[in-house]
């Protein structure tokens, strides 16, 4: 059974004595939000805030420090992170429709604690490829790039597969975008190659996947000292990227784009060589070829 939300303005309500501007209280089924009229927040930045206090908090909690500590280099220690901070930021997140990548993660795990309560009916989570950490894209982003015949959207590794089977047996003109690139590798590359590649797309090309399954995943691979590639080694892309050991100025295309190759050392050595569009803020992908 889901739980029935009942939302009553009353300017009487405090707590411990103290002026209040909103108070939650769950029995049963039932929920009730009181909002004091007198308040000078935004109805719905309350609303979130007091859902949120009815939730398990440590996810939410984690998902914070992990921004913090990691994308924004700033030291944080778990205590000085409460409850309440917690519920703020989920207010105001959501209530000023903010989008960026950390804010899509913690609306879905929010949406996802909610939804586990049963204090909704349905909910739709985004899903997104998040464990490579690139930026998934926003719903306005999606709607944009629906303009466009050319541009597919992938929002799980289903959708990579789906399209890796299509470009086998159709050629044509059209490119995955598997997400944005995100600040910190930005950083990364900039500090090495003076680069500025932040929020660039990662794309897979219909004739890409063509020329490299042609060329690079046959048993003549292992005749020049190299791996057949499959179709599974396309789904490490994102993360072969995000977590590469090496990123080498290769050169330049014949329309004078950057070529990087870079490569990730694991079972196999993995090698991506990729040029960047400044046109369309992409970083394309040429070959993928791997070696013991």
């Amino acid at each position: 059974m889901n739980n029935t939300i009942n939302i009553i303005f009353d300017n009487s309500i405090n707590f411990n004595g103290y002026f209040a501007n909103s108070l939650v209280y769950s029995f049963n089924n039932e929920i009730t939000i009181k909002i004091n009229p007198d308040s000078k927040e935004n109805i719905l930045f309350l609303i979130i805030h007091e859902l949120t206090h009815l939730l398990d908090l440590k996810y939410l909690k984690e998902l914070f420090i992990n921004y913090i500590i990691n994308e924004l280099e700033v030291n944080a220690i778990d205590n000085q992170i409460s409850d309440e901070l917690i519920c703020d930021i989920a207010g105001h997140l959501i209530s000023n429709n903010i989008n960026n990548s950390f804010t899509n993660l913690f609306i879905n795990l929010w949406k996802l604690l909610l939804y586990k309560r049963n204090f909704i009916n349905k909910c739709i989570l985004e899903y997104s490829i998040c464990y490579n950490k690139l930026i998934p894209y926003t719903n306005h982003e999606i709607k944009n790039f629906k303009l466009s015949k050319k541009i597919i959207i992938a929002k799980s590794t289903k959708d990579i597969k789906e399209y890796i089977d299509i470009s086998l047996n159709t050629f044509n003109n059209t490119k995955l975008y598997l997400g944005k690139i995100p600040n910190k590798f930005s950083r990364k590359l900039q500090k090495l190659l003076g680069i500025n590649i932040y929020n660039y797309n990662v794309v897979l090309k219909n004739n890409s996947i063509r020329h490299i399954l042609k060329k690079h995943s046959t048993s003549n691979e292992i005749l020049r000292g190299q791996i057949p590639v499959s179709k599974n080694d396309f789904l490490l892309i994102p993360k072969m990227i995000l977590t590469s050991d090496s990123i080498i100025h290769s050169g330049y295309t014949a329309q004078n784009k950057i070529v990087l190759k870079i490569t990730k050392k694991t079972n196999y050595n993995y090698h991506i060589i990729l040029y960047i569009s400044d046109k369309s803020k992409s970083l394309e992908i040429q070959t993928l070829y791997k070696r013991k």
